[in-house]
């Protein structure tokens, strides 16, 4: 990645939305239809999905991209993961019942678990970030480094604009920096991307939730949401 030195403003970032305990969006004891997940695969990584169909016993879920060959089969065990805006990180065990590239139907193991609940901010800023393909439909992305700068953030995941033609379900690893001193990684999906024009010019402005935060890295992220500084 270009690290360069270029920093956060020095505005102090603005909340849209100040969030405390769940809201009736959030997914409870089980994810809710509409919730984008990761399933977790051991030794595999985590590969995004969207919930189509869901009860408190079963969820059926629409991989972000087709997925060949399967890094999951029927039996096999996997971990459900789910953000939310409040800051909140909620687990399921499950096991496969039925899987294809597109899909995958999994049986819930218990009510799932609440890891976090602490107070946070998204917050309207502008933070460099340093971004990096990993994973695109577009191979020929793969690889690719580009630079850009937040729109919005929050715990779960941010949201810039940028005229790389990105599309949903394209993974990428960001380094995300508030300061010359103080910068984290992060690896998130693309869960939106919306055509915009601005000042003439055709740019995408795209929406990531985030995969996977090191804890050290995610409170770091916490701590600039709540008080707009790192140190």
């Amino acid at each position: 990645m270009n690290l360069g030195n270029q920093s956060v403003s020095n505005e102090h970032p603005q909340p849209i939305e100040k969030e405390g305990e769940p809201s009736t969006s959030s997914p409870g004891t089980y994810p809710r239809t509409g919730s984008a997940i990761s399933i977790h695969v051991k030794s595999k990584g985590e590969v995004p999905a969207m919930v189509t169909q869901s009860s408190p016993n079963e969820v059926c879920l629409e991989l972000a991209r087709p997925v060949w060959p399967l890094p999951f089969r029927k039996g096999s065990g996997v971990r459900i993961k789910y953000w939310d805006e409040q800051a909140i990180a909620y687990f399921w065990e499950a096991e496969i019942v039925k899987a294809s590239k597109h899909n995958v139907v999994a049986k819930l193991r218990g009510g799932g678990i609440t890891v976090q609940r602490r107070q946070s901010y998204r917050v309207r800023t502008q933070i460099r970030l340093a971004c990096t393909v990993v994973d695109a439909s577009d191979r020929n992305l793969v690889g690719e480094e580009f630079d850009c700068m937040t729109k919005d953030i929050s715990v779960g995941g941010l949201a810039f604009d940028t005229p790389v033609s990105l599309v949903r379900g394209d993974r990428l690893a960001t380094r995300i920096h508030f300061s010359p001193s103080n910068q984290i990684d992060v690896v998130g999906w693309v869960l939106r991307v919306t055509p915009i024009e601005r000042h003439g010019k055709a740019l995408n402005s795209v929406a990531v939730q985030f995969l996977h935060c090191e804890a050290q890295d995610q409170n770091l992220l916490l701590r600039f949401l709540a008080h707009g500084e790192v140190n």
